[in-house]
Parts: C-alpha cells; sequence; structure tokens
C-alpha cells in the first residue's frame, strides 16, 4: 500500500497478521493432530492436519484474484483478516471437543480419509483465508510501483519473519501459560485489532489503479500467488 503522506514499510500490516495468523495455525494444527493421533498414528496423524493446512493456503492463493476484484483497496484484505478471527472462534469449541468425538468415532482413527476431509473441513476456512492475504496485500503493496521485486522480497521476509514470531509465542507462551482455548482467543483478538485499525486508518491511504481491468494482470498479485505461504 502506497500512503498518501510516503508511510515507511514499517506500516505495512503483513507482520502482525502473520504472528496471529500462524497462532491460529499452530493452534489448531498442534490440537487437531493430538486428537486425530489419539488413535493412530502420529505421523499420519500429523502429515494429515499439515496436508489439509498448506492445501488451503494454496486454493486461498488461487482465489486471491477472484476476491481482490470484488472490492477495492484495503477493504478485501481486512475482510480475510475478519474471517480468519471469525473461524478461529467458531473452530474453538470443536477443537476443545474433538478428543470426545475421535473416541465416540472409531473410523476417525481408523481411516486416513476420514481424518483428512474432518481435518479439511475444521481448517478450510481460516487456511484460504490465510493464504489468500499474502497475495492480496502484495498487490496493493507493489502495484504502480516500478520496484517490484524489491517490495516483494520486502513483503515476503515480513510474511515469514511474522510466521516464525506466531509460531514461537504460540508454542511456547501462549499455550503453556493460557492453553490452548486462551491460545485461540489471543489469535483472534489480534486478527480483530488488525482490522479495527484497518477501518479505522484506511482514508489515509491511496491504492493506485490495477494495470489492467482484472487482478490476474497485476505481476505481484501473479508472483505472490506463486510464492509459497509462510503463514
Amino acid at each position: 500500500i502506497r500512503a498518501a503522506s510516503s508511510a515507511s514499510r514499517s506500516r505495512v500490516p503483513g507482520s502482525a497478521e502473520r504472528r496471529a495468523g500462524a497462532g491460529t495455525a499452530h493452534v489448531s494444527t498442534r490440537s487437531s493432530g493430538n486428537s486425530l493421533s489419539s488413535a493412530g498414528s502420529t505421523a499420519a496423524s500429523v502429515s494429515t492436519v499439515l496436508a489439509a493446512f498448506f492445501g488451503g493456503l494454496a486454493l486461498g492463493s488461487a482465489l486471491a484474484d477472484r476476491l481482490a476484484r470484488r472490492r477495492a483497496g484495503i477493504d478485501t484484505y481486512l475482510i480475510l483478516e475478519a474471517l480468519i478471527g471469525v473461524a478461529g472462534l467458531a473452530l474453538l469449541p470443536v477443537l476443545l471437543r474433538l478428543d470426545s468425538l475421535v473416541a465416540e468415532l472409531p473410523a476417525m482413527g481408523s481411516s486416513l480419509a476420514v481424518k483428512f476431509v474432518v481435518t479439511v473441513v475444521l481448517l478450510s476456512v481460516p487456511t484460504i483465508c490465510m493464504g489468500a492475504t499474502f497475495p492480496v496485500m502484495a498487490d496493493l503493496l507493489a502495484r504502480g510501483r516500478s520496484d517490484l521485486g524489491s517490495r516483494m522480497s520486502f513483503l515476503y521476509s515480513l510474511n515469514t519473519w511474522g510466521a516464525v514470531a506466531g509460531a514461537g509465542l504460540a508454542g511456547f507462551v501462549l499455550i503453556p501459560r493460557f492453553g490452548l482455548d486462551g491460545a485461540v482467543l489471543v489469535a483472534a483478538a489480534c486478527n480483530f485489532a488488525i482490522v479495527a485499525v484497518g477501518f479505522a486508518t484506511r482514508g489515509r491511504f491511496t491504492v493506485p489503479a490495477s494495470l489492467g481491468s482484472a487482478g490476474a494482470d497485476s505481476p505481484a498479485m501473479s508472483a505472490a500467488a506463486s510464492a509459497p505461504a509462510a503463514s
């Protein structure tokens, strides 16, 4: 995003978003993996969860162009952030009862196909939204700029470091101190804080017109969609 007052790169919300997104991902993956592995192979269960998670990220990246066309400016990004927070809160009661659900449904422990379907359904909304946020933000940040390469590399670095910070905070601070439910609440609160700040300050930003009528014409969108997500 290019601010009207030539704002510095430090205002880009990608790092904060990745900390919140990675925290939600870490909690969801750990809870789902532990519950599913209680009735089967730990390695197979965790691999199933990770495959479903990264599959959602890939699908979100592929859908980012269509999502970006529906609303102008930063609105698409903020809506995605809000959906991630809402999905995290909606998943909380399911994650807390996942052990009992696995115990009641033995097929979830004996069938990898059933595990995969259940995991995809549970993680679909937050992971698809996480996967879409990076291409959408990359398109906004680099649109109309001549220094596309440096901007993309900066955003990808910020995105990756945010994911590292979020996963570390979730695993070593939030879960040990607040438990799985508390960690989800903190991550969701971070998402909602990003949305609130974004809507409160969006009038200060101007976004150049896309290079074409469709988001697919944007080099930044294409490059970001093909880059591996670090959520």
